[in-house]
């Protein structure tokens, strides 16, 4: 009896909603963001650290296809769909240098080692408590047996390892294969002896493309959601009362809780949600990305 009734609430429920819907009325999206108040989310900066894996990888995101899902009315029913944007996919910027110099102590961090390199906040906190022993003397002796392992190989000619340089990020990496222990105990001695030592190797310097999100933000407004089931679920619920057409893809590492909502502006339902969110207080990704790559701009290693 009890499931019965339940089932006829939900039913009356979601009938009032969608007549609200279709005269309109958002009144599903403005009972979840009642009901469901972490949905509103913030983007935050992540924990920087010794590895390479903190930097967002806004650089890779639309990788590969330029692809994003969605919602949509069509001419009886409301329902999911595919579309392809240039302009997603070249989010990203890349340049590469074949020949680039730099000291050691530029080196802010690394992208291989048997220790967790995420658990130090920098290089030097890293081997003071992995590798003690290397950095027990600090001498010019000392320093030059460090470099002198085989497992670095940015000192090697025809090596694999190389740097990387984000724009939004402002670190500079070495993305190394062996001998992180051995790297950071010359890194902490050279810079304490004032000894450089001078390395060279190809540079990935990766950016944020502004056209491309000002492109996208001409035609879509751009907004922060939580990514669980259930936020997705509801949010998709919501719109489908409401038959306002939105597309989504999920944030790159580390932001993978949460989802990018791309609202046409075309569409006047679309433009409605797009209202309330910023109403709301939701986060703007449109006005973020933009942000960062104005920033990213005067950046440089």
């Amino acid at each position: 009896m009890e499931r019965s009734l339940n089932h006829v609430v939900s039913a009356g429920r979601n009938l009032f909603l969608s007549i609200a819907g279709n005269f309109g009325y958002p009144a599903a999206l403005f009972q979840l963001i009642k009901t469901q108040p972490g949905i509103r989310v913030e983007i935050e900066a992540p924990c920087t650290n010794a590895a390479v894996e903190s930097v967002v990888n806004w650089h890779e995101w639309g990788h590969p296809y330029g692809e994003l899902k969605g919602w949509v009315k069509q001419a009886d029913f409301y329902g999911g769909t595919v579309i392809r944007r240039d302009e997603f996919l070249k989010i990203g910027t890349r340049e590469v240098t074949d020949q680039w110099s730099c000291d050691i102590s530029e080196i802010d961090g690394l992208f291989d080692s048997r220790s967790m390199l995420t658990n130090y906040q920098d290089l030097d906190a890293f081997v003071e408590q992995e590798s003690p022993g290397y950095i027990d003397t600090l001498s010019l002796a000392r320093l030059r047996e460090n470099l002198s392992h085989g497992g670095i190989g940015i000192l090697k000619d025809n090596t694999s390892d190389y740097f990387a340089y984000h724009n939004w990020d402002g670190r500079l990496f070495l993305i190394n294969h062996d001998g992180s222990h051995h790297f950071a105990a010359a890194r902490y001695i050279a810079q304490r002896i004032e000894e450089p030592v001078p390395l060279q190797g190809k540079l990935y310097h990766y950016g944020i493309n502004g056209q491309a999100i000002k492109d996208l933000r001409r035609d879509f407004e751009i907004f922060v959601i939580g990514a669980s089931e259930v936020f997705n679920l509801e949010f998709n619920d919501a719109m489908n009362h409401y038959r306002a057409d939105y597309y989504y893809a999920d944030l790159p590492r580390p932001y993978t809780d949460l989802q990018a909502i791309f609202l046409p502006h075309q569409k006047e339902r679309s433009a409605r949600v797009a209202e309330i969110l910023r109403d709301e207080g939701f986060f703007n990704l449109g006005q973020y990305l933009q942000d960062l790559s104005i920033r990213g701009l005067r950046n440089n290693p």
